[in-house]
This record gives structure tokens, sequence and C-alpha cells, in this order.
């Protein structure tokens, strides 16, 4: 990996907010890699560039990271980047002696997770980092499902989960899309990688997550109908960008499913698809999940499932994933 493109993959990782410590929104340079972590979540990539110890601020490096580099050097206070247009840019080191490690070696050997394709579409469901409940913002690997949950909807993934059972952080998995994934343990650290990215975090502990397949009916005889994914993405965002309050109502009918926004001159439309005869339903719901799940899925079609029980979840099943989202109380 390029040396820009290195220093942007890690970045990522590094701490954002303005009480984060000083060197959790460094990079740090060591011979052979660039380093990057937020006390929690580690990223590490190899670099061919030779570099000394050193850490710089994201801040003060990210406008060089936009550019093609070519040599850098360094003296005892600044590293110097030769960019692209044959200028140098120059971006102070941090004076410190204490420099952020990966919590443990990087093991020798990784195993391949052939089951990351599908788990992959779940981690939409997983709560945005500014949750303080640890259990919304984790993905859990059971024995025989992968499990996510923000307290609005949940999503599982018919899969063997890994280690016998590990709770992780779903930022370990965050900005990865469909590749070839592989896992090692180190003690109670889980090493991933992609490509040439490595990421580590501790295996979370003391929190019981719950089982998420009680929360949506796993085998029912709700109405349901299968419709094209695509097609209903674009209903259902037409209508949640009509919305003040992002609320839709979704109605299934025999001919298909209806979208539509419950206001004066409010947005209808309606995507056809196979529905069983089961007479119609009608729900309630935040258009923000729903669309976010839709945009998630990798099937060209989806199966919406809902009665008209209030406090029932709509059913989203798409290939190998069932994801419930909770109705919007009027």
């Amino acid at each position: 990996m390029k040396l820009n493109k290195a220093i942007q993959t890690v970045a990522k990782f590094a701490a954002k907010g303005k009480d984060a410590p000083e060197l959790y929104k460094a990079i740090h340079f060591f011979p052979g890699y660039v380093f990057a972590t937020d006390g929690l979540i580690s990223s590490l990539v190899p670099i061919a560039v030779e570099l000394p110890q050193v850490s710089v601020l994201v801040a003060e490096i990210a406008p060089v990271a936009r550019q093609e580099l070519g040599s850098v050097t360094f003296s005892k206070d600044e590293l110097s980047f030769v960019v692209q247009d044959g200028g140098v840019f120059k971006v102070p080191i941090l004076k410190t002696d204490v420099h952020p490690h990966p919590p443990t070696t990087i093991p020798e050997d990784f195993e391949e997770y052939p089951y990351w394709n599908s788990v992959i579409s779940l981690l939409h469901a997983a709560a945005e980092e500014k949750s303080k409940n640890v259990i919304y913002k984790s993905i859990a690997f059971k024995k025989n499902t992968v499990e996510t949950t923000d307290g609005h909807r949940v999503a599982v993934v018919d899969a063997p989960g890994i280690f016998g059972g590990t709770l992780l952080p779903a930022k370990l998995f965050k900005y990865w899309k469909v590749g070839r994934l592989t896992l090692q343990k180190v003690g109670d650290v889980v090493w991933c990688q992609m490509g040439s990215e490595l990421r580590c975090a501790p295996i979370t502990q003391g929190v019981t997550f719950p089982d998420c397949r009680n929360s949506i009916p796993m085998d029912c005889d709700w109405p349901y109908c299968a419709v094209d994914t695509k097609e209903l993405t674009k209903m259902v965002h037409k209508a949640v960008s009509v919305s003040k309050q992002r609320i839709v109502c979704l109605e299934l009918i025999r001919s298909g499913v209806k979208v539509y926004v419950k206001a004066e001159n409010g947005f209808q439309g309606q995507v056809a698809g196979t529905t069983t005869n089961q007479g119609s339903a009608v729900k309630l719901l935040n258009g923000k999940y729903l669309l976010q799940t839709l945009k998630a899925l990798k099937t060209p079609n989806v199966r919406i499932c809902f009665d008209d029980n209030p406090d029932a979840p709509i059913r989203v099943e798409s290939g190998a994933m069932v994801v419930g989202i909770w109705p919007w109380r009027e």
C-alpha cells in the first residue's frame, strides 16, 4: 500500500474527541509499519519506508496524506515529505517518549473466516460510536449465529461464529467491504486482516449479549411480500425525504408493498411483488432504519413480513440475514 493510503487507512482509527489523549489523536511510525489507536481499536499497515519511532498528530499530517508521497526524511523536530508536485511538506513530531503499541505481538498465522461476506450486511444495525451502551456497539459471534442490535432493530445472520463465541466492538470491522477476512486470537485480543491492513481489539468482557432471535419470531405465519430490493429502496428513500420525522407507513397489499407518508400532500408509492393471500397489514416505522437496512442488502430481492400487532417488529429477510425493526408508536 502506498504511504499516503496507509496513513489515510490507519487515521480512521485515531481518536477524534477533544478530550481524548493527544497520543490517541496521532499516527505512530515504527520501523516497517504505521499505526493508530483510539485506545480500544488499533489499525496497522506495513509500509516500505523505514522511519524511526515517531508520532505526529492526524490533524497535522492529514493534508499531506491527500497527495502522492515520495521520499521522507526526518530530523529531531519534524518529518519532511516530498509531495507529488515536487514540493516539501513538513510535519512537526510530537515531543514524547511514549508511543502506543499494538496490545500484543502480531500473530504469524491467520485463519480465513468464510462467512464474512454474509456477516458484513448486519453491521449497519450496530449503534453509532457515541452510544454509551456497550451492547449496542458490539457484534456477537455466537455458536451458530452472528448478531447485533442498536436498540431500534436487531440483525441476525445464520453463520458460525468465531473462537467458540466472542463479543467484539462492531467498529473493529468498520469500513471493510466484501473480501477475504482472516482472524486470529492472542490471549483476549482478536486480530483480523483484510488486504494489507491489520486491526485488533480486546474481546468485550463482563457483558451479556441478548438473544436477538427471541426478538424476531423466526418461524411465523405473518403476511409477507417479496419485492425488488432496489425498487423498494428507492420508494422508501422518497418517503423519508418528504417526512419531517422520517416516519413512513408500509402496507402489504395483494399486489405488493405500498409505501406512503401520513401527511397532507404526503408521498405515496407502490412496489409490485409477490404477496401471501392473508389479507393486508399496515405498519408505521422510522424510515431511516429501514432505508439503512435495504442499502446494506446484497440480494436482488427482499422479503418483508409483518402483521397488525403494534408491538411486533417488521421482519426483513435477505439471504442468510434477518433484520427486525421495531415500529413507531403514534
